[in-house]
């Protein structure tokens, strides 16, 4: 396996590798932008695509509802009005430590009217212990005043794969030694880890906001979704003209979880500025 990072294109989605070892693929839909697969070093999908109970919940995205009144969450529930992100994928960087695709997006209701603009960087690296990716999202009030009201549908999320559920084996463990959804739901942790068996692998995923990120109460579930969300205990308003980014990264691993894989990922993802 060479080091060199490239790119595979395949009908809506973009495919990064590093050599030969696929690390997952950035999507750009009709509706909205995510990510999905995310793989383990030994190819294992850690994440679920449309989930059939919550059909929103597309592998590692961002959404939000109450957005001046638009619901950018929910896009493809049944009940829910269709807003969009709508834009394109800017542009596709290899380098020699990874490969970095830029979204730029516009978040628009379902009459087109433009509410915020994205810029969404999502960038993969393959690490020797596993693979690594950081989505960093900067939105900024373009076109007028923007109110995000509280809720707890939004933020930057993760649906894991069904068979790391906890119906289905799958453990969650937070950086505080905090063991299963209720125990770590509402509580303030550095990262919280899911692992488990998908088939015959054992595999886990880390899920860490950046240490320069606002620290809040995670969002988990044991059915398999988990969010940072700063808005689901406050509301705020971004006036026109002004800006605010998410930063959060992910680790995907083979091997039975100890808590050792998701500390030393940590230890590496908060030392880079």
């Amino acid at each position: 396996m060479t080091t060199e990072y490239h790119d595979q294109f395949e009908l809506a989605r973009h495919y990064a590798l590093c050599g030969d070892r696929p690390l997952g693929a950035v999507n750009h839909t009709y509706i909205r932008a995510y990510v999905y697969p995310f793989y383990s070093p030994s190819g294992v999908i850690m994440l679920q695509e449309c989930p059939p109970d919550h059909l929103h919940h597309q592998g590692i995205g961002v959404g939000q509802e109450h957005v001046n009144g638009h619901d950018f969450w929910a896009q493809l529930h049944p009940a829910r009005v269709l807003n969009k992100q709508m834009g394109r994928l800017a542009d596709i960087k290899p380098d020699a430590d990874g490969i970095s695709y830029t979204l730029d997006l516009n978040w628009a209701s379902v009459n087109g009217q433009h509410v915020i603009a994205e810029s969404r960087v999502c960038r993969f690296e393959a690490w020797e212990t596993g693979n690594f990716l950081e989505v960093l999202t900067n939105f900024t009030a373009d076109f007028g005043d923007v109110f995000f009201g509280q809720t707890k549908e939004g933020g930057l999320s993760l649906r894991v794969a069904q068979q790391l559920e906890t119906s289905w084996g799958g453990t969650i463990r937070s950086s505080e030694g905090l063991m299963g959804g209720d125990k770590i739901f509402d509580t303030i942790a550095d990262w919280i880890e899911i692992s488990g068996k998908v088939g015959p692998n054992d595999v886990g995923i880390v899920h860490m906001p950046h240490p320069s990120m606002e620290k809040v109460p995670w969002f988990t579930r044991d059915y398999g979704l988990h969010n940072y969300g700063p808005f689901r205990h406050k509301s705020w308003k971004l006036p026109f003209g002004e800006s605010f980014h998410w930063r959060v990264g992910f680790f995907a691993y083979d091997g039975v979880s100890d808590g050792s894989q998701a500390a030393a990922a940590w230890d590496r993802y908060s030392s880079r500025a």
